[in-house]
């Protein structure tokens, strides 16, 4: 579609711009970001099987000044062999089971979607000492798509992807479904569930900002503007949580509860103890939660059962339905989408939708892209807990936290949908970001709040 393609020139020139004028950071705060957070990624211009949206050619004009200006030397770690390898599963799944211009379309796109976002997360924010600038702008602009999206869940109609089928002239693929009597918003994100891990990684954040005053560093505010700042965060905190409640997204409502047990250890003064009882509290919940969803999805009770149990019994038989393709597939697996020449055929399935990205990677890179994606978080989750371990200023450890309790709650949301867009970008940012943190600077833009006395006394000598 061409407009999309003017859009994603549009955002690459002004990404360009930015960063030219002002800084790479910047523009990665103020174009590359916001695009993620507001733009439908659904709405792409496709060459072959290689999607080009609004984020695409910014992250790749980025990416190149950030390597051009070398201020800050990229050192290799762990996570990066494991980002490459990524990539390049994708690419050899896709080579061996289709074509080699299948594969080198499969390994662009992931490079798109997976590689430049982790790389600007690793190498612009803690490195500039930005942190606080890029988790307020997320908390913002989820707060008020949230905003936006209270028409959505009253009156099914999505502000977001209307704009874009107008400008299109197309008509998404994305139908708006209801629950409850209310519609499941997705805002500008592909799904439903996708928005609901996408309000979760806000809620995180806004934890850290409020825990650690992040909201009044920098302020001088009079009596009556401590209570109006007051008011405004929790107007923010209050949309974030909306926007997740609105989304009508069980897995990312039990998702964003685990993550809360992890995030609230650092908010405790003994962490050591907390840690172990959140530990208990996470294997108790989750044994708890599976033996309640087995309930649930049981064939038998489930006849005749709601659409929402429906669902929760489609998800449970994937696994069933699935296991004989990737046994097939091997250690390599078909490849995306899967083929149907072998008989079984993912997409000849009675289940043709994956709403599974642990089941979905495994089918399309099989046993060897599964175990990598497992490192990615793995890696990511050791490398937090080492953070929270030796971080010692408070600002930094409940940030160590609460990015741990993302990833928790991100990996948990997974077993119930495919990573979608922005999803996808927004997860290998936070890889990144992960990999990067260091202790934060104190500066005198980073002061304790001022507050200005109501009434100014003058000490005066007669």
């Amino acid at each position: 579609m061409i407009p999309a393609l003017i859009i994603a020139i549009f955002v690459g020139a002004l990404a360009t711009f930015v960063a030219l004028r002002w800084s790479v950071t910047k523009a990665v705060l103020w174009v590359y970001l916001p695009v993620l957070l507001w733009f439908p990624l659904y709405f792409f211009w496709g060459i072959g099987g290689l999607p080009i949206n609004a984020s695409t050619l910014a992250g790749i004009v980025l990416v190149a000044l950030v390597i051009k200006n070398g201020k800050h030397p990229h050192k290799f770690t762990l996570m990066d062999l494991w980002v490459f390898l990524f990539v390049l599963s994708m690419f050899n799944a896709d080579a061996r089971r289709h074509s080699f211009r299948v594969g080198t379309y499969a390994m662009l796109g992931m490079l798109l979607q997976c590689a430049l976002p982790y790389f600007l997360g690793k190498m612009v924010i803690e490195q500039t000492n930005s942190r606080d600038k890029f988790v307020k702008l997320i908390v913002i602009s989820l707060a008020c798509v949230a905003f936006i999206s209270v028409y959505e869940f009253r009156m099914t109609f999505n502000p977001f992807q209307t704009l874009v089928e107008r400008i299109g002239h197309y008509t998404a693929t994305w139908p708006r479904q209801r629950r409850w009597g209310f519609a499941r918003i997705a805002g500008p994100y592909a799904h439903s569930i996708d928005a609901g891990m996408v309000f979760t990684i806000g809620i995180m954040f806004q934890i850290w900002l409020v825990a650690t005053k992040g909201w009044w560093t920098g302020k001088k505010l009079t009596q009556f503007g401590i209570r109006k700042m007051r008011a405004k965060i929790a107007l923010m905190s209050f949309l974030v949580c909306l926007g997740l409640f609105m989304t009508q997204s069980r897995g990312p409502w039990v998702g964003c509860c685990f993550g809360l047990i992890v995030a609230g250890v650092g908010l405790t003064r003994n962490r050591k103890r907390s840690a172990i009882i959140a530990g208990i509290l996470l294997v108790s919940s989750v044994s708890t939660f599976y033996t309640i969803l087995n309930k649930y999805t049981d064939a038998q009770a489930s006849n005749g059962s709601s659409i929402e149990q429906q669902d929760a019994v489609y998800r449970r038989e994937l696994l069933t339905t699935y296991t004989p393709l990737i046994k097939e597939g091997g250690i390599w697996g078909w490849g995306n989408p899967a083929p149907t020449s072998s008989g079984i055929g993912a997409y000849n399935l009675s289940q043709p939708s994956i709403d599974n990205e642990w089941l979905r990677v495994t089918v399309a890179q099989g046993y060897v892209g599964i175990t990598i994606f497992l490192l990615l978080f793995l890696t990511s989750i050791a490398t937090l807990i080492k953070h929270c371990v030796i971080l010692r200023r408070r600002e930094d450890y409940i940030f160590a936290y609460a990015m741990l309790g993302l990833l928790v709650a991100t990996a948990f949301s997974l077993t119930t949908v495919f990573l979608g867009q922005p999803m996808m970008e927004l997860l290998f940012f936070i890889f990144g970001w992960s990999m990067s943190i260091k202790p934060s600077l104190q500066s005198a833009e980073t002061a304790a709040i001022v507050a200005i006395p109501r009434f100014t006394f003058e000490k005066v000598y007669a």
